[in-house]
């Protein structure tokens, strides 16, 4: 899709993927007013093409949850676009131009289900989670309320009821739905590949991982999705070749490089993992890639640089939320269990998804997991037995 002035031009093939050839292939150059019209072009082809009438019934459903309103549909793109970022600044406008979608038509489903979605993600990085998480939660019942068959609402809800709610059968029940209604969202699979490691169920997790790639090849995020679940079932060797391809497609999405990091560091190559954190940062100054820093810097011996890191990170508190698990991990790596244990605590009560989705599967936590103080958190989190890997 390219848009230059009022002008839009639409690009659409068909393809018969087992049999390696298009079907069909078409494409449309409208004004920017009419994008809602040409979406319905679209549609009634692929359904002629297909040789299959939708029925009345299909053809609501197809409806639901969208918005009559152009500049509506606008605003709701460019919120997904900008969050989908996963900066302050790219969540920050994601909100803004959600919100005004809203506004503009306040049973925009969609919309809704979009800002469940940046809501929960800047859960523990931006925003501290008493306050993401139920901001999630309402704006995606907003959504389902509004239209049920909303795969995205059900992915957001199925995010917030693990990483806040630490609802374990809720999260499953709401991925499996989101799968049902949606069998190619790539973000229910990813999210799901996420959750299914702190379960004890590592195959299952790579497979879910692998099969978003086989929905969109090319992905960075899902290429780079591979790669943390990788680090997640501590498959070291595989996760840094899947990271540093996922990197090579797109060097500035700053993510990947927390994970390629990490692996780096559990393999022992420190000062590989100190430069991968080193050029994530200069993406993005997220905590994640600062406490991968001060931790590979602790593991490497070089503890002076290591508290550098908590100093700034204790500074940055000043001013923003800085999420308390990570803190932890520094203080792990160099050792000090107790300030370690205090920090995961706090992590604990302020209901840190970082406890739900790292605390199970997290190899920079091994030196902890043999004191009582470590099952007795997981317990109360409650989460299944750590697996052995």
């Amino acid at each position: 899709m390219a848009q230059r002035g009022d002008d839009l031009t639409i690009g659409i093939e068909l393809d018969d993927v087992h049999n390696g050839k298009q079907l069909w292939g078409q494409q449309y150059t409208r004004k920017v007013a009419d994008l809602l019209m040409v979406e319905n072009d679209i549609a009634r082809e692929v359904s002629q093409r297909l040789r299959s009438q939708l029925s009345a019934a299909d053809q609501q459903k197809l409806t639901l949850g969208s918005t009559g309103n152009p500049e509506a549909y606008q605003l709701y793109l460019r919120g997904k676009h900008y969050t989908d970022k996963f900066t302050k600044d790219g969540f920050d406008k994601g909100i803004d131009y959600l919100n005004q979608a809203i506004a503009l038509d306040p049973n925009y489903a969609l919309a809704y289900s979009a800002l469940a979605y940046n809501y929960i993600n800047q859960d523990d990085w931006f925003m501290a989670p008493r306050e993401a998480g139920p901001k999630a939660r309402d704006a995606a019942r907003k959504a389902l309320a509004l239209d049920e068959r909303d795969a995205e609402a059900h992915v957001a809800l199925a995010i917030e009821s693990q990483w806040y709610e630490w609802d374990w059968a809720a999260a499953e029940r709401e991925f499996k739905r989101a799968i049902e209604l949606d069998p190619h969202n790539g973000n229910a699979h990813g999210y799901y590949s996420w959750f299914l490691p702190s379960m004890g169920r590592n195959d299952e997790a790579v497979a879910e991982a692998r099969r978003v790639l086989q929905i969109d090849p090319l992905s960075t995020g899902d290429n780079g999705n591979l790669g943390s679940v990788l680090v997640f079932t501590h498959q070291w060797d595989k996760a840094i070749e899947q990271l540093r391809g996922a990197i090579d497609l797109d060097p500035n999405y700053w993510f990947d490089y927390c994970f390629l990091g990490r692996a780096y560091e559990q393999k022992g190559r420190y000062a590989d993992a100190i430069d991968t954190f080193q050029r994530g940062l200069k993406l993005d100054g997220n905590i994640e890639l600062w406490a991968g820093l001060g931790l590979a810097y602790a593991a490497s011996g070089n503890r002076a640089e290591a508290y550098k890191v908590l100093e700034h990170l204790k500074e940055m508190s000043a001013n923003t939320y800085i999420a308390p698990y990570n803190v932890a991990l520094v203080y792990a790596g160099l050792g000090e269990k107790d300030q370690a244990f205090d920090w995961l605590n706090r992590a604990y009560d302020t209901r840190s998804y970082l406890l739900a989705v790292y605390l199970n599967t997290d190899a920079r936590l091994d030196s902890l997991t043999t004191d009582p103080r470590f099952s007795e958190l997981r317990s109360r989190i409650g989460l299944p037995a750590r697996k052995t890997h």
